[in-house]
């Protein structure tokens, strides 16, 4: 009779890394797949974030969207395309030097599918970021929706 012969311990250690190496592989690809829960707020169970029915977006006025600078003024008008009553809406705003100014918008609430027309009084003096924040009123406190704000890098003129 003839002896049958096994794997080399060599070669089957070579091919237990690379299944091992493969199933990873497979394994991080599908994990990139998976979309992250949104957690705007800060504190609050995910599952239960008053701001995943939040949107608002520039809403365009013959044609253009309004968030420029003009005679002293930040000028812009959004609306309310959610599902969910926005409370107010915080401007911030970072200029050259990197100095950072917040304010809550006195009037600003929008009901769904409102707008809000508004023009801040502001001195602009070079290149000006601008971010227009939504938040909501939740449980009594204010959460603000950070990762549904509208962004101007550089606040231009308007026409």
């Amino acid at each position: 009779m003839r002896a049958k012969k096994g794997m080399s311990p060599l070669i089957a250690t070579v091919l237990l890394i690379a299944f091992a190496v493969a199933l990873g592989a497979m394994i991080m690809n599908w994990s990139t797949d998976i979309q992250p829960v949104e957690d705007d707020s800060r504190g609050v169970d995910a599952t239960n974030n008053p701001c995943t029915d939040v949107s608002f977006e520039l809403k365009e006025v013959f044609g253009k969207q309004l968030f420029c600078y003009q005679d002293g003024k930040i000028r812009f008008n959004v609306e309310n395309d959610g599902f969910r009553e926005i409370s107010g809406v915080q401007l911030r705003t970072i200029d050259e030097n990197l100095a950072e100014v917040t304010s809550d918008l006195v009037g600003s609430k929008l009901p769904i599918g409102g707008t809000f027309d508004h023009q801040v009084a502001f001195n602009k003096d070079g290149k000006v970021h601008v971010e227009l924040v939504p938040y909501v009123i939740s449980g009594g406190t204010k959460q603000y929706c950070t990762k549904k704000k509208i962004v101007k890098d550089i606040l231009p003129a308007c026409e």
